[in-house]
């Protein structure tokens, strides 16, 4: 369960996209021209409308059929000079409008995501953690959530899924960890997957940098300084 909390109204939600499956696409997107792929979709939305979008045009008057033009008569006549409405029996004779694959995002995510499997014994990306989340389901949820340039938090960073995900969609992020052992995962982790370069992005905060801070994290956790100290050596 993924819950969604905002302080305010003024919060940031992006809608997200599944691709279309190959079925969908050639039931749906099943005519092509020079421009690409596309569907046909009706030019006639039901109900009965009073202004320009209910008049006669081209000797078609879609108030008698109880429906309306999906656009102003001006801008049909721009759709159908653009070469954007089809003109057949194919809709009993009524024009369509054009709408190409490459206009489309795709189908959009419900509230149950099923295509986004868990970590298992072979998944490559699996870190060893009992709580580690796919990238995918890190992604989505910061894509849904945030804007590029915006902060992530993770106050329980981990493996650093989180920041990983956040690095790969330009947010800004601030991960916290209780132990060592997860920051040097996480440098790891980055490194691994973004380069060398990316250490000059982040800084790293409650590391000892002194003698004070090294017998500081002894006292917390003898095995954290065990493993920050053979880190340094090695």
């Amino acid at each position: 369960m993924i819950l969604y909390y905002a302080a305010s109204a003024a919060n940031t939600w992006n809608p997200v996209y599944h691709a279309y499956t190959e079925d969908y696409l050639s039931t749906k997107y099943r005519y092509e021209d020079e421009r690409g792929r596309y569907r046909l979709i009706t030019l006639f939305p039901p109900g009965v409308r009073h202004g320009e979008t209910g008049e006669p045009w081209r000797g078609i008057d879609p108030t008698a059929k109880g429906l309306h033009w999906r656009y102003q008569p001006s801008r049909l006549e721009e759709l159908d000079a653009e070469g954007m409405i089809v003109w057949g029996t194919r809709s009993r004779g009524l024009p369509q409008l054009k709408r190409y694959l490459d206009e489309s995002e795709g189908v959009s995510v419900q509230d149950v995501w099923t295509d986004i499997a868990p970590i298992n014994s072979q998944a490559k990306e699996r870190l060893g953690y009992p709580t580690q989340k796919p990238l995918k389901l890190m992604e989505r949820v910061i894509q849904a959530s945030s804007g590029e340039g915006d902060i992530v938090l993770d106050p329980f960073c981990g493996c650093g899924t989180t920041i990983d995900a956040a690095v790969r969609l330009k947010r800004r992020w601030i991960g916290i960890d209780v132990t060592y052992l997860a920051i040097d995962l996480i440098e790891k982790r980055l490194r691994h997957t973004h380069g060398d370069a990316v250490i000059e992005t982040y800084e790293v905060h409650g590391i000892p940098r002194d003698l004070v801070g090294a017998q500081a994290l002894f006292d917390h956790s003898p095995f954290d300084f065990e493993r920050w100290y053979c880190s340094r050596r090695s």
